[in-house]
């Protein structure tokens, strides 16, 4: 996904950013497709956040395709020869909301509906699983350490002072890291850790591989166990020079109405048929989950 909006813009001296258009080298977010009209995106691509200095969380509004044009790149090709697909409109998570003073966003889930459907070679969409394997992803991933993939378009190399580059890669980009069981990502995490809205997992980065997310990553897919397993959100650093940074991916076993072949039909229905969520006729929070999953270990007998 590029935007106008995440291209590097220097500050002119009356004060104003040199303006950019949307093209393929300025990405900001990534995706998957579910169908050939629907991606599945990160909540905080495609919403804003209202802050009031007496709450802990933000209040949540999706963008306008209007006034925030994102123009999708569907494909595993190289991106500046993929015919571009525009979007009809954003929904965002009923439940996506900031927390005040840090980067993290809960219920991080997206929806970008495309005016047409994608066209171009090589397009696979996402895979559909029942409710069962969804819970059985996620408990899996909770109960022992998974070998992650991350890939994107984000940016994948470092400057000197070892900040981000923000430059597009020519290619898909891809990376190996290792899942956290629960007990681990609590603490890594527990700053910012609801129970009700834990609807993440966490990964960190492999003892030989110094493989991470980066800027334009959030919303790619994640794959645990070569399963679809969840949707990159934010990457935290704890301490310096990145020696305990890890990520957040939103798992997809919290959008079973969104990921679950039991509700694919309802789904592309009601994104055929409504522009927006709407509180009142709460199309979208209609939010069938899961038993509830109890964590477990896995010993010997």
């Amino acid at each position: 996904m590029a935007s106008g909006h995440s291209c590097y813009r220097p500050v002119l001296p009356n004060g104003r950013y040199i303006g950019c258009a949307p093209k393929a080298d300025n990405n900001i977010c990534g995706g998957s497709l579910l169908t050939l009209s629907i991606v599945q995106t990160a909540c905080h691509c495609i919403a804003r956040f209202l802050w009031n200095a007496n709450n802990l969380f933000s209040e949540t509004v999706a963008k306008s395709v209007w006034e925030d044009i994102y123009e999708i790149y569907p494909g595993i090709t190289p991106v500046k020869s993929v015919k571009k697909a525009l979007a009809r409109t954003y929904i965002t998570h009923p439940k996506c909301k900031g927390i005040s003073g840090t980067n993290i966003v809960y219920h991080d889930f997206g929806l970008i509906v495309l005016l047409k459907p994608a066209q171009a070679r090589g397009i696979r969409t996402a895979p559909v699983y029942t409710i069962t394997t969804l819970t059985s992803i996620w408990t899996e991933l909770m109960a022992k350490k998974s070998v992650c993939l991350n890939v994107g378009f984000g940016g994948y190399k470092l400057t000197k002072d070892n900040q981000t580059d923000r430059s597009a890669p020519p290619d898909l980009m891809h990376g190996w890291v290792l899942a956290m069981n629960r007990l681990e990502c609590y603490e890594y995490s527990r700053l910012a850790w609801r129970y009700e809205d834990a609807t993440f997992f966490c990964t960190k980065v492999l003892p030989t591989f110094n493989q991470r997310t980066g800027i334009g990553d959030s919303g790619t897919p994640v794959s645990c166990d070569n399963q679809y397993s969840g949707i990159s959100s934010t990457s935290i650093i704890t301490s310096k020079y990145f020696l305990n940074l890890f990520t957040i991916s939103m798992s997809t076993a919290f959008t079973i109405f969104e990921n679950s072949a039991e509700y694919r039909e309802s789904l592309i229905l009601l994104t055929q048929s409504f522009s927006k969520y709407d509180p009142k006729a709460k199309v979208f929070l209609y939010r069938p989950t899961a038993p509830k999953i109890n964590q477990y270990l896995i010993c010997c007998e």
